[in-house]
């Protein structure tokens, strides 16, 4: 999330300013923080929340004008929960909610109103880039701020007209949502709900309409958990080998349920105990797919602390159990001639839809 604080709103901060909080609430002051207080537009807070893509949209545009399989379609970007690894020149925050904005609380407002409000933000920060760049010679601020464009979810097919599949070795595939300036990594499509306010779509199990996520069944992953204990236990056998128990969350504080087992290397368990101890955390969070050999990690996930909820990783088995194809989405989502507009919207990861944002490899 990025939190805007302008001086002498919270004491505890007087000087105010612009900070980066990850999914374990760690804040992270801006590189020229001061230099987006003018967003803030009064005494009040500004709360937004979107994901951190280390790259520039005119970097990824760069390497598909150059044919080029660059640090972005290569590695693709580091876990975007991470929010100091800010190594590139600038990096992307692309917005997608908001809590509250210039000192608004919008959070319990439905989904179309935070949209309005969100607008705001868009608004004062172009303002911004033009000042920089009549008054200091075209600088331009290290944290770029862009927002996902929306649609209604029974215009799906339009989010997937701008999703580019890039093939880079056999076997190897990027997807690109590529939109005017809007630019990056993609794995799918969110549908919000119009009318749901924020906190009933982080609420799990509280009713009411979920906010949820298509990707196509090569592309669904489920993040698991792994104790850290267990993976000590499994490498006490001294083997090449080790098996790991998979977990997910059921939350309300009680231990994770373990579902499934992950067989990798003793190299590779040896890898998740260190990267959970460089993060501080008692669990290593994997990011897997499910192969024809069983699961197979994707990627470590540093950023979480948690596995998926129980709720998250069964609809994701059930999307590899029966899997829907994009054309079948699209057509049992398109509207009948006659009916009512649909209330949820579609958007690039985000009724709304949007397109997702890929932020890891």
């Amino acid at each position: 999330m990025l939190l805007l604080l302008p001086p002498a709103c919270c004491p505890a901060v007087p000087r105010g300013g612009a900070f980066l909080v990850n999914r374990a609430f760690q804040f992270e002051l801006l590189p020229e923080s001061s230099m987006y207080m003018s967003l803030c537009g009064g005494p009040g807070a500004t709360l937004l929340d979107g994901e951190l893509l280390l790259h520039s949209p005119q970097e990824l545009q760069g390497e598909l004008a150059g044919g080029t399989v660059g640090r972005i379609l290569q590695a693709a970007e580091a876990d975007s929960a991470q929010g100091s690894a800010m190594a590139p020149a600038q990096a992307m925050f692309l917005m997608f909610d908001a809590v509250a904005v210039q000192g608004a609380c919008v959070g319990p407002l439905p989904f179309d109103k935070r949209l309005d409000a969100l607008g705001q933000v868009r608004l004062a920060y172009k303002k911004l880039e033009h000042k920089l760049k009549q008054e200091q010679s075209g600088v331009e601020p290290p944290l770029i701020l862009m927002s996902k464009r929306f649609w209604p979810s029974r215009d799906v097919e339009q989010v997937f007209r701008h999703i580019k599949v890039l093939t880079l070795a056999p076997g190897l595939h990027r997807k690109v949502y590529t939109e005017g300036a809007r630019c990056n990594l993609n794995d799918g499509a969110v549908f919000t709900p119009v009318h749901a306010s924020y906190t009933s779509l982080m609420t799990t199990g509280q009713g009411g309409l979920p906010l949820l996520k298509w990707k196509s069944a090569e592309d669904s992953t489920v993040d698991f958990s792994v104790q850290c204990e267990s993976i000590q236990a499994a490498l006490r056998g001294g083997g090449a080998q080790a098996t790991l128990p998979l977990s997910l969350s059921i939350g309300g504080g009680a231990a994770p349920v373990k579902v499934s087992e992950l067989q990798c290397t003793a190299n590779a368990a040896r890898g998740m105990l260190a990267a959970a101890a460089a993060a501080g955390l008692e669990a290593c969070v994997l990011e897997c797919s499910l192969t024809r050999a069983g699961w197979q990690v994707v990627r470590l996930r540093p950023g979480k602390a948690r596995g998926n909820h129980v709720f998250v990783g069964w609809h994701t088995l059930q999307i590899l159990a029966m899997p829907v194809s994009q054309r079948a989405l699209c057509a049992a989502l398109a509207r009948p001639a006659g009916a009512a507009a649909a209330a949820p919207a579609a958007a690039p990861a985000a009724g709304a839809a949007s397109a997702t944002s890929a932020a890891g490899t």
